[in-house]
């Protein structure tokens, strides 16, 4: 009897102790359920975020011209401002304009006024006593023309004419050299004949030194000492070369006085 309360009291103890864990587990269980549900409250109750509604993209103002050619045609665009470098470029290193300096009236005056001539050909001299031997010659002259106009007709000139030959006086010859010095006036005529030549005919009136040097050595004799005093009439053409900046053309002229000499060759002048 004993020994079956004995059982009795133990199996009780059993029961009690295994219902006794039976609550410790469900109340651990119940715990951990409840930390659990009162975590997922607030992950579930927490709302979520609403989408913003997307904002329209704003309307774009037209594109400049060069900016739809840039779109269209890279290459286009490329190129245009590589032109566009270039032209600014130029811009930069381009020199400035150099100042133009007024001309002077006096300057203006002198225009086409002045010439400067020279000519060559043959004479033939005869002095008032004696025979001369001697063909070449030439000359240098200037001309001033009267007017301001470029139709001026009137010039006045100065010439330098020098004549060397052989002076046989008495029968005694003498190495002689003539420097002529002449001033005078000269009309020239612009024509539409013969390629637009142009006429001139003019008069001078001269001095002529004489340098005499007798070839025997002696003295000279009063025959070919001193001066002569000669007048010039002569005449030609010219045509204008060079924009008109130099005219050719020949000449024939006659000399009397102290020495007549007849002149005739081809000139040049310069006109400045």
């Amino acid at each position: 009897m004993t020994n079956y309360f004995a059982k009795n009291l133990v199996v009780r103890h059993s029961i009690t102790a295994l219902v006794a864990a039976g609550l410790n587990f469900s109340a651990v269980a119940f715990s951990a359920d409840a930390e659990a549900d009162a975590e997922a409250p607030a992950k579930t109750t927490a709302a979520p975020a609403k989408p913003k509604p997307a904002t329209p993209p704003k309307a774009e103002k037209p594109a400049a011209k060069e900016d739809a050619a840039a779109k269209e045609d890279p290459a286009a665009t490329d190129q245009a401002d590589t032109e566009q470098g270039d032209a600014t470029a130029t811009k930069e290193t381009k020199e400035p304009a150099k100042p133009v300096t007024p001309r002077s009236q006096t300057s203006k005056n002198l225009e086409k006024r002045l010439s400067l001539g020279t000519s060559v050909g043959w004479a033939v001299v005869r002095p008032a006593k004696g025979a001369w031997i001697g063909l070449g010659a030439s000359d240098i002259s200037l001309q001033w023309r009267m007017s301001q106009k470029e139709d001026g007709k009137l010039f006045i000139t100065g010439r330098y004419a020098p004549f060397a030959g052989v002076w046989t006086v008495n029968k005694r010859d003498y190495d002689t050299t003539l420097h002529g010095i002449y001033a005078g006036a000269e009309l020239q005529v612009p024509t539409n004949m013969m390629r637009a030549a142009t006429l001139k005919a003019g008069v001078e009136l001269g001095y002529m030194l004489v340098y005499a040097k007798a070839q025997d050595k002696a003295a000279p004799s009063g025959d070919v000492k001193g001066g002569k005093v000669n007048l010039t009439a002569g005449g030609g053409a010219d045509w204008g070369i060079l924009s008109n900046k130099v005219k050719v053309g020949p000449f024939a002229r006659v000399q009397v006085g102290g020495f007549s000499i007849f002149n005739v060759g081809g000139s040049a002048r310069f006109v400045f």
